[in-house]
């Protein structure tokens, strides 16, 4: 893998994206503000979710949790005074015990629909307190995990044969405008980079595709979901992974938190 200049190597892409909105103009973000009009078929992957097997009370929401570890904190005047300026919330360990729940599954168990734009929000304006049960944990925003990135690299190695692909990283990855990385290799280094916490946070690239562009996938740094631009061929493949959660979508579907409000 080698890093490259951006130079003019992004431009088939933000040239041709919807412009994005604001102020009183704003009405949404949609697929087309992360992917050009250039692909058959457009899906979503949704990133995962896990029941945590240690929680055994599913009506304790998180804002319940971290609220009393906050009101322990403020109980001692030591970590009060160090706790003033600011507060962080957490989540469990990384080798939590997990069993993984698909969104389909826990939209029917809550009843809410399962749609196009779902999303966290779609869950959240559900659950009691807008805060989703402290048994649940995920989706990570802006990473696709190792079993997702295997999944995906075993379904699109076969159309990278004879071309290479590219790894570029936004700078609201790194909290640095003046940074931006692109990076081109085979498909199969991508799990170098994402495992590279030095180097990329452990974040997936913002986008990355085929030199032959005929696929492209986005991670948004903010959002709990991917969303790839594809063939017919590959998005078929995708929609039936049984490793990877995915809903077929288009260039007209809302992605951002009021995207599922009816």
């Amino acid at each position: 893998m080698i890093k490259l200049e951006i130079e003019n190597n992004l431009d088939w892409i933000l040239q041709n994206l919807d412009e994005h909105k604001s102020g009183d103009n704003w009405k949404g973000n949609f697929i087309s503000h992360l992917l050009p009009d250039r692909f058959e078929r457009y899906v979503k992957i949704l990133h995962s979710i896990y029941e945590d097997s240690s929680i055994t009370d599913k009506k304790t929401t998180w804002n319940q949790t971290e609220q009393d570890k906050i009101q322990k904190l403020l109980d001692d005047p030591v970590k009060n005074l160090l706790t003033q300026a600011t507060m962080t919330f957490s989540s469990p360990d990384e080798d939590f015990e997990g069993k993984r729940v698909k969104w389909i599954d826990l939209a029917s168990r809550y009843n809410v629909p399962f749609r196009k734009t779902i999303n966290v929000n779609t869950f959240i304006n559900h659950f009691p307190q807008n805060s989703f049960p402290r048994y649940l944990v995920g989706p990570t925003e802006g990473i696709l995990e190792s079993h997702e990135n295997n999944e995906l690299i075993k379904i699109l190695s076969t159309y990278c044969l004879d071309s290479e692909c590219y790894f570029y990283y936004d700078s609201l990855v790194f909290a640095d405008f003046d940074r931006v990385d692109l990076y081109k290799g085979k498909l199969s280094e991508l799990m170098d980079l994402t495992n590279n916490h030095e180097l990329t946070f452990g974040y997936s690239p913002t986008y990355i595709w085929s030199s032959k562009k005929d696929w492209c996938l986005n991670t948004d740094y903010d959002l709990s979901f991917s969303v790839m631009g594809c063939t017919d061929e590959i998005a078929e493949k995708l929609l039936s992974s049984e490793i990877l959660e995915t809903i077929e979508v288009d260039r007209k579907t809302r992605i951002d938190y009021k995207a599922d409000e009816q």
